[in-house]
């Protein structure tokens, strides 16, 4: 049976975005004594419920915090400081909406008592931008990023940790439009900067350790990756405990890199301690589930264990289209992956449906011919096309997820090879061998020189490659 390579695996891979909370509350001019203190403690007791992962608790003190400033109805930077805490909760309670006009409302109030260029205006927009690149609205977020490096430069010069931060977050927007070598850049800037002003395990440094492992991921550079995933979570884990939402965002990192090289005993392992801690902490609808579910599914899936695998897409589905709505990347990802899960179990039509609304979602987000993940869902449209016997259309879809992929990623590119593989593939089933010969080859010089230690990828299309030509000596074909 021929082995096919596909993009189905869409990795939900959180890219940490660096946030400086503001420190301290300044006493408020209209509050009496009592009220001021009663204020400055809740809002300090649900700071630090929130950095424990205790979200419900943290949002009752600051909700509590904030009534009390909204009784005196009155601007002040302690109100504004309240309302931005709590909307950071928001952010990663994931309620996007609550969050987004909290944000507004402290923005605008701090501009009115600082002017537009204090500081704390930078961090504002930085978190601001931060919920606009969840939502994926990354046009608004380089724009709130830029703005907030802007003050950062003015306010503290070029080398400082605001500006690395910054740094880091406009490289967030660059990697998810597929712009790797440029976020690579980015990133290790913004690493030097943090790590000599920071120190080597800091939390922040923790986070672009986390996103530039990403980078190498998404490069098919795992043995960069691996160590930067090792030290993110181990710095992570020392500043914040094993059961910690941020401890694990790393571990589901660190299990992705696994199944990528074939390592699934260890994979499942990490996914498995992930949504544990994940749903006991965030709760079992809570938008970082989905990730998690989502991935773990891909390993049955890539395992066969179909019966696990698809519940687990149907749960994650649910849960992004509750939360997000249909149109959103994350229910993107798994419609693809439920379309994936239908092609290898033969429910064709319903493969074909996932896929093409999978592809609108991204097409609208991204445009047609301009994002890598465009390429993902054509070249797996293509591989359906195939095995239903419409070959025009499948070379169709595979030369034009081909042509995107050499087009953002150069030719040399790991994942061109899947490509190549499965366009070899589609000739050697219609008896084509001379120009299927030409791609196998092609995908096997990929892969030995982006893995000369071997890949389960580089064993696949040697194996396909190899029973083409017993297939060719069967047949009597000049191998000439």
């Amino acid at each position: 049976m021929k082995n096919w390579l596909f993009f189905g695996a869409l990795l939900l891979v959180t890219i940490s975005a660096s946030i400086y909370a503001e420190e301290g509350v300044k006493k408020s001019e209209s509050l009496d004594e009592k009220q001021q203190v009663i204020a400055t403690y809740l809002l300090e007791e649900g700071v630090k419920e929130r950095e424990r992962g205790s979200y419900d608790e943290s949002s009752i003190l600051l909700q509590k915090a904030l009534n009390i400033y909204r009784s005196e109805n009155k601007n002040s930077l302690a109100y504004s400081n309240v309302m931005y805490e709590l909307a950071y909760l928001y952010t990663k309670q994931g309620e996007y909406e609550e969050a987004e006009s909290l944000y507004n409302q402290s923005l605008d109030m701090k501009v009115t008592i600082l002017g537009g260029d204090d500081p704390s205006i930078a961090t504002i927009l930085d978190n601001l931008a931060n919920l606009y690149e969840k939502t994926s609205e990354y046009d608004k977020a380089e724009i709130l990023y830029r703005r907030a490096m802007k003050i950062n430069v003015q306010a503290t010069g070029e080398g400082s940790p605001a500006v690395a931060a910054n740094l880091s977050n406009i490289a967030n927007i660059g990697f998810i439009r597929g712009k790797y070598d440029e976020a690579e850049l980015l990133y290790q800037r913004a690493l030097m900067l943090m790590e000599k002003t920071l120190g080597k395990d800091n939390l922040t440094v923790a986070d672009t350790l986390n996103n530039l492992a990403g980078v190498y991921f998404k490069k098919g550079d795992y043995d960069s990756a691996e160590p930067l995933y090792q030290r993110s979570l181990e710095i992570v884990e020392s500043k914040l405990g094993r059961y910690h939402p941020e401890t694990s965002i790393r571990l589901n990192n660190l299990a992705e890199l696994y199944r990528a090289k074939g390592d699934m005993d260890a994979a499942e392992n990490l996914y498995q301690r992930d949504l544990f801690i994940t749903e006991k902490v965030l709760g079992k609808t809570h938008p970082s589930v989905i990730k998690t579910l989502n991935n773990l599914a891909e390993l049955y899936r890539n395992t066969g264990d179909m019966e696990k695998a698809e519940p687990l897409y149907q749960r994650a589905l649910r849960i992004a289209e509750a939360k997000f709505g249909t149109g959103h990347l994350s229910t993107a990802s798994i419609l693809n992956n439920l379309g994936e899960l239908y092609r290898e179990t033969g429910h064709y039509d319903k493969a074909e449906i996932n896929y093409k609304k999978s592809l609108s979602i991204i097409e609208a987000k991204f445009g047609i011919e301009e994002h890598p993940e465009v390429a993902i869902r054509l070249n797996n449209l293509a591989e359906l096309y195939k095995m239903k016997g419409d070959f025009e259309k499948a070379e169709r879809f595979f030369n034009r997820a081909l042509a995107i992929k050499e087009k953002l990623d150069g030719a040399d590119h790991p994942s061109i090879a899947i490509t190549e593989n499965n366009l070899a593939s589609l000739y050697e089933e219609q008896g084509d061998y001379k120009t299927a010969e030409k791609h196998y080859q092609r995908a096997i010089e990929i892969l030995n020189k982006a893995f000369p230690d071997g890949h389960p990828n580089l064993k696949t299309v040697i194996t396909n490659y190899d029973d083409m030509k017993v297939k060719m000596e069967v047949e009597g074909v000049d191998k000439k």
